[in-house]
């Protein structure tokens, strides 16, 4: 199993933040910790006590309920960048090969007793690693690094460190210098709560211009011009001649009435008998067939019609009316918000993939809330592969993996983040 060593760019310009007596991690402004100021250097390996690898003050794991004490000042193990007076470090902290799972704790040398927190929390057989720690120094320098159980060797590089932020009065006022390149404009941050009101301070930069507000309501129609005067009515047309009626015409004469039908024959009664049995019923006559009727008589001819009169001209159109006056105009949107401030900081949602039996390399991706700075990363389930790059995207850390075994890893990375967003308080760190 190998541990990638690699490079990459240090985080940033120079961040105020705080750091009390025995605190670590970072912290909001508060009127009892003094400010200090985090200088960013290329990474140097301050412990490594792997053999034959060796560098720093130790070359044996650290054991069980074990703890080592670490100078970080002048010049020590491959580090040289960190001077007397720094009050704290910011570090990778990694556990390779863990005979146990355990957890570290690091804290400062003249601290009275040690803390009950973890730091890292070793594997067996694994390597883990996590980054971006703030870690306080005591007022020599140095800082103690507890183990749990099992052993572990420890490998430590230095990212950055802390220095008190210097306050003095003011001198005259100099000469104006010539106006620098302007920065790149910081995040706008969130509102927070309003706390209680405080001494006034020095004022502050102007914010942004706020975005344009929206347009005005549309104003009101202005009132109909007046009606124009109705035109002279043109002159009427003159009217066509009535034209001439039709003769009616001549009706057709009556045709002549069919004859008369035969009448039918008539039954001639018997002769008048004794009375006896009612006779037999005589038969009807047929009855004569109806005349033909006479022709339809020839209808007469349609009279022509006159021709249609001239039509008058039309009368002139009245004046165009007045326009109404123009609408009042919308007001101007708010001002815009400060930049940046710094909550605290706390570890991203873990991401978990898995590195089937190789040869394959995998790219593995944790990501800070919307709107927060990712400072760091770590990982743990590497039993197989190796790390061959870490390094910072945007809102997050990547690491990427090789695996050339057969046998594949599940692997877990999280980001280590700033907090910029004042709705989300900033985590706390948990004992083990």
């Amino acid at each position: 199993m190998t541990l990638a060593r690699s490079r990459w760019a240090a985080f940033g310009a120079a961040i105020a933040v705080t750091a009390g007596a025995g605190g670590v991690g970072l912290v909001q402004a508060s009127s009892n910790a003094a400010e200090s100021t985090v200088t960013p250097v290329a990474p140097c390996r301050l412990v490594d006590t792997r053999t034959p690898e060796t560098i720093g003050v130790r070359s044996t794991p650290l054991g069980a309920n074990d703890t080592m004490t670490v100078s970080a000042v002048g010049v020590s193990g491959d580090c040289s960048s960190v001077p007397a007076g720094a009050t704290a470090l910011n570090i990778n902290l990694t556990s390779v090969g863990a005979t146990a799972d355990s957890f570290l704790t690091a804290y400062p040398s003249d601290l009275a007793a040690r803390p009950n927190a973890s730091h890292l929390n070793p594997t067996t057989d694994l390597s883990v690693s996590t980054n971006g720690i703030m870690l306080t120094l005591s007022d020599a320098g140095t800082f103690d690094l507890y183990n749990n159980a099992g052993s572990t060797d420890i490998v430590i590089d230095v990212l950055g460190f802390y220095t008190p932020s210097t306050s003095s009065t003011p001198g005259e006022k100099g000469d104006t210098g010539e106006t620098g390149p302007a920065g790149a404009p910081g995040l706008n941050g969130k509102d927070g709560a309003q706390g209680e009101t405080g001494d006034t301070g020095p004022a502050g930069l102007n914010g942004k211009d706020g975005a344009k507000g929206d347009t005005g309501a549309l104003g009101l129609n202005g009132k109909d011009g007046a009606k124009g005067d109705v035109g002279d009515t043109g002159a009427p047309g003159a009217q066509g001649n009535q034209g001439n009626q039709g003769n009616q015409g001549a009706k057709g004469d009556k045709g002549d009435q069919g004859d008369q039908g035969i009448p039918g024959l008539t039954v001639n009664n018997g002769e008048k008998g004794d009375k006896g049995d009612q006779g037999d019923r005589g038969f009807t006559g047929v009855v004569g067939a109806n005349g033909p009727q006479g022709d339809q008589g020839i209808q007469g001819d349609q009279g022509i019609q006159g021709d249609q009169g001239i039509q008058g001209d039309q009368g002139i159109q009245g004046d165009q009316g007045i326009q109404g006056d123009q609408g009042i105009q919308g007001q101007t949107g708010a001002d815009g918000t400060d930049g940046t401030k710094i909550y605290g900081s706390y570890s991203s949602e873990p991401v978990s993939e898995t590195i089937t039996g190789g040869p394959e390399a995998i790219t593995v991706q944790a990501f800070c809330a919307d709107g927060d700075i990712a400072i760091g990363g770590g990982f743990s389930g590497v039993r197989n592969g190796t790390v061959s790059a870490s390094q910072m995207v945007v809102s997050g850390w990547s690491f990427q993996f090789w695996n050339s075994s057969a046998t594949s890893d599940q692997v877990t990375v999280t980001a280590t983040c700033l907090d910029v967003t004042p709705e989300l308080a900033p985590p706390e760190l948990g004992a083990e």
